[in-house]
């Protein structure tokens, strides 16, 4: 390559140039400023006749080409080139004229496209191809067309595209720009190689930066013409510095020479180091704050590039839509981006001063949001005279309703002072007049909305939590005139609709906004803070099949992760037994009003098999509450022997295991008062123990009891039960009463009642008494009926059967009844009776059973004064009187029944007779019968 030619020019003085003569003189003919003569300076020192431009070879730049287009965020562009530095002269500089798409990411899938479809971006002309159609994981996706835009008319990530396919919903891709066309606006000369340039920083998901690579022209240049236009571009610069203010020309004085002491560390200078080596000044800017970078990595078996970034970064959205661009970033920009983050400080005071890491969910800043770590000044509640310990607090989290970022509407006087209308369509609100400038710039894509426009009219419980009725939306666009916004549609928290069509309205809600009359929208809000979302996954375990920049491993398992914790909180206390108070989790409602009934401190929810699980050692409250008390399992504890090797129980003595606390009264604001009434689960002692690390469970009854005072449980002062006072009791179910595994159900605190035996025996300590008109049952052994017992009015005892057709009343032994005895039914006595028997239901039978045999004789009254004997199968009777002297006996007219016997061997009995129209049979001996005729007379 030839060697650039370099001139210089030696201006020098009218004085000394007036005796000037070139060596050896001027030749004859030679003319002063004419043609064909020599140029020299007229008496305003300028040259008396023009330079002719000659043309040279100067290292000038002849052609730009594009090596790599790079890969850029909507949000980086217009992108700028910067070439290599030139001390020789004037530096080349190229601009981009248009970009092109060079990758596509899906960010939502799409629905019921088919395989290898094409999406187009119109405004662009860029087509995407998806393998799969929808773009779900694994799928291939390819930018087929780059297409050509502007920087201003590229789109704004998600880029929504068309699809040709009827039915089809696309996919939403994140785009990544490369440049795709650039025009040299200056060449530049006095390069003795080849510049390159190196296009401006990117914070696309796939990050590259362009590479335009020149060429020397080796042709001959105009080389007055290109110091011109170095002196252009020169002139150009020293205007506009000329024009900046009085501190920028003393700053770019300062920064060009060597930098003064007194500019260090000042307004309008610059920011150098103090004699420890600290930066003299707080840096601030808009660029990149980081520290150090990953280097780009390629995972070969999956193929998968991921570029290089920083670790720690400010104002990056990674082109995902899920990151604002104020954000500051530790790692996380590229995959295994790790940056741990350590914080240590020792707080030392109240409020602020108390904390050495804090969060605030919230627009205020730290003066109107703060910790509420006490004491914070000397006297009052929160102070130290009415505190009593000094708050340090590693982390605090704050999360408050703020307010939203833009509110707008004919009930807002907005930032500027104007009043605007809002109107709506189904995926727009529009604003008359355009929202301000400053608005526009608070206003982000993905950021949620809510009108004051009813769509639902859902209502709860009267105090409980209400939702929210009123339509609401997410940004998709924002007009960049301010004029509107883009919503993906309208919708009610939690409501269900999905109608795409729907539009806010003009029924307005005066109860969550009471002043507002007019369509008001607000942007930028939030209606459920939470202070703290923690989140643990259980992934899980197959090899990867596929991945991408943020999962590279394809053909891995993930780590063998089998436990999941939210939160581990470990207490330690090393001071001596019982100095120093270890708590765990503190949840206060501190008003000033009353939350909705739904509200809750803790809530377990989801499938985990246990809700709540406690287990802080058998002498332990495992839970103590103004409500419901629980002990741990320590047992019965009378004390230590005399020595102190073991335990001793007192026969009588307790321990609580559990309690429901409520109130004997009850305030006008619903609150408990009077008498602590509770229903105490606890232990006792049947016999005395002089070892309690051996006694068993027989020697140990359960109580169910209501005491009236009687536990020590106090949740105001963390104060266990353990010992219950039995003779407040109202009452008490007792199991193991007896020690025998025997059943108690005592009044009172006698300890007197009914006593149920292993065995289902009943043993009453006192009178067992009926409800009027109750009845006492007992079942049959095959529970298909039962007899009972009741006592009408006239204090008459009854027996019943539930027996289809009747029952009786079966005495085993002998009974003595005082009054008169009636039976419904029949009643077999099988022993004596003492006293008058009475079968006061008439055609009743009183049946003998005979003392071999089913068939039983009976007897029944037929009128007032006549008695009839017969058995179940209509035979006759023989009346034996056993112990009458017969010679004495005296019988009234007796009426028998007419028979006649089947033979004279008939069966019968000796003495027994029987008679019939024209005979009278006696049996003379067993089984013979005689008759004598009967006659008239």
């Amino acid at each position: 390559m030839k060697k650039a030619l370099f001139v210089t020019a030696f201006l020098v003085t009218h004085a000394a140039h007036a005796q000037f003569v070139p060596p050896g003189g001027l030749s004859s003919g030679t003319t002063i400023g004419g043609s064909n003569g020599q140029p020299m300076f007229n008496s305003q020192n300028r040259i008396v006749a023009p330079l002719s431009n000659p043309t040279i070879y100067a290292g000038q730049v002849a052609t730009a080409t594009i090596a790599s287009a790079g890969a850029y965020a909507p949000t980086d562009l217009p992108v700028t080139l910067t070439f290599t530095q030139n001390n020789s002269g004037p530096v080349t500089t190229a601009d981009v004229s248009s970009y092109t798409a060079v990758s596509a990411r899906v960010v939502a899938a799409g629905n019921a496209c088919p395989t290898s479809s094409v999406y187009t971006i119109a405004s662009t002309g860029t087509k995407i191809i998806v393998s799969d159609g929808d773009g779900l994981s694994g799928s291939v996706i390819t930018v087929s067309v780059g297409g050509s835009a502007s920087a201003s008319s590229v789109p704004a990530n998600p880029v929504t595209v068309t699809s040709s396919t009827t039915g089809c919903t696309p996919p939403q891709f994140n785009l990544s720009w490369g440049v795709g066309a650039i025009s040299l606006t200056r060449q530049g000369w006095g390069y003795t190689t080849a510049p390159t340039g190196t296009g401006s920083a990117s914070t696309a998901t796939d990050a590259a930066l362009a590479s335009i690579s020149t060429t020397i022209g080796t042709g001959l240049v105009n080389l007055g013409q290109s110091i011109a236009q170095g002196s252009d571009a020169a002139a150009a610069a020293q205007s506009t510095a000329n024009s900046a203010t009085t501190a920028a020309a003393a700053a770019q004085t300062t920064a060009s020479a060597a930098i003064p002491l007194a500019q260090k560390g000042v307004a309008s200078g610059v920011a150098g180091l103090d004699t420890s080596g600290n930066v003299t000044a707080p840096v601030s800017t808009t660029g990149q704050i980081h520290a150090g970078s990953d280097t780009a990595t390629t995972y070969n078996a999956g193929k998968i590039s991921i570029a290089a970034a920083q670790r720690v970064s400010v104002g990056d959205n990674l082109g995902y839509g899920i990151l604002d661009n104020r954000s500051v970033l530790f790692g996380g920009r590229r995959y295994g981006g790790s940056s741990p983050t350590f914080v240590y400080a020792s707080p030392y005071g109240g409020s602020g001063l108390g904390a050495t890491f804090g969060v605030g969910l919230t627009k205020s800043g730290i003066g109107g949001a703060q910790p509420a770590l006490a004491p914070s000044g000397t006297d009052g509640s929160g102070g130290i005279s009415g505190y009593p310990e000094m708050d340090a607090a590693a982390t605090w989290f704050f999360a408050d309703s703020s307010y939203p970022w833009v509110s707008v509407g004919g009930d807002i006087t907005s930032g500027d002072g104007t009043v605007r209308t809002v109107t709506y369509d189904s995926t727009h609100a529009y604003f008359s007049p355009s929202l301000a400038a400053q608005d526009v710039a608070l206003l982000r894509v993905g950021m949620h909305v809510m009108t004051n426009s009813v769509g639902s009219t859902r209502t709860n419980t009267t105090d409980y939590w209400q939702p929210n009725n009123d339509y609401a939306g997410e940004i998709t666009a924002i007009a960049s005139d301010g004029s509107s916004i883009t919503v993906g549609g309208w919708r009610v928290l939690g409501a269900g609709d999905t109608d795409a069509a729907q539009v806010p309205g003009t029924t307005y809600d005066t109860t969550m906004w009471p002043t507002y009359t007019h369509a008001d929208l607000f942007m930028g809000v939030y209606t459920h803070a939470i202070a703290n979302n923690s989140m643990c996954f259980l992934e899980a375990r197959s090899i990867k099949t596929s991945g991408d920049a943020n999962s590279p491993e394809v053909g891995l398992y993930p780590e063998p992760v089998t436990d999941c914790e939210i939160a581990e909180m470990d207490l330690h206390q090393g001071l001596p037994d019982y100095m120093g108070r270890a708590k765990g989790i503190l949840v206060t409602m501190n008003g000033p009003n009353k939350p909705s009934l739904d509200s809750y401190d803790f809530m377990a929810g989801g499938s985990t098999p246990n809700g709540f699980v406690a287990w802080n050692g058998t002498k332990a409250n495992n839970f103590i509450s103004d409500g419901f008390y629980a002990h741990g399992n320590n047992g019965v504890n009378s004390g230590l022997s005399t020595d102190g090797t073991v335990v001793v129980g007192t026969a009588g003595d307790t321990h609580e295991l559990a309690e429901f606390i409520g109130a004997s009264a009850v305030q006008p604001d619903g609150s408990g008062s009077g008498d602590k009434i509770s229903l105490v689960a606890y232990e006792s002692l049947i016999a005395a123990s002089t070892n309690m690390g051996a006694n068993a469970a027989s020697n140990v009854a359960l109580h169910w009891s209501e005491l009236v005072g009687g536990t020590t449980t106090l949740v105001s002062t963390l104060t266990g039960g353990d010992k219950v006072t039995t003779s407040t009791a109202m009452g008490d179910v007792v199991f193991n009463a007896d020690g025998a595994g025997g059943l108690g159900l005592f009044g009172g605190s006698s300890g007197a009642g009914l006593h149920v035996n292993s065995s289902g025996a009943v043993t009453a300590d006192g009178d067992v008494h009926m409800t009027s008109g109750k009845a006492l049952f007992f079942p049959n052994a095959t529970s298909t009926s039962a007899v009972y017992l009741t006592a009408d009015s006239s204090g008459n005892f009854n027996i019943g059967t539930q027996q289809s057709g009747g029952g009786g009343l079966n005495v085993a032994g002998a009974t003595t009844v005082a009054g008169p005895f009636s039976a419904a039914g029949a009643s077999t006595l099988t022993g004596g009776v003492v006293g008058n028997l009475k079968l006061s239901t008439a055609g009743a039978q009183l049946s003998l059973m005979p003392s071999s045999g089913t068939i039983a004789p009976f007897a029944y009254a037929t009128d007032k004064a006549d008695i009839a004997f017969s058995n179940s199968e209509g035979d006759g009777i023989v009346l034996n009187p056993y112990g009458v002297n017969a010679t004495t006996a005296t019988l009234g007219t007796a009426v028998l029944t007419l028979g006649t016997p089947a033979s004279s061997s008939a069966a019968c009995t000796a003495g027994q007779f029987e008679d019939d129209a024209n005979y009278h049979y006696v049996c003379v001996a067993a089984n013979t019968w005689k008759r004598v005729a009967l006659s008239s007379f």
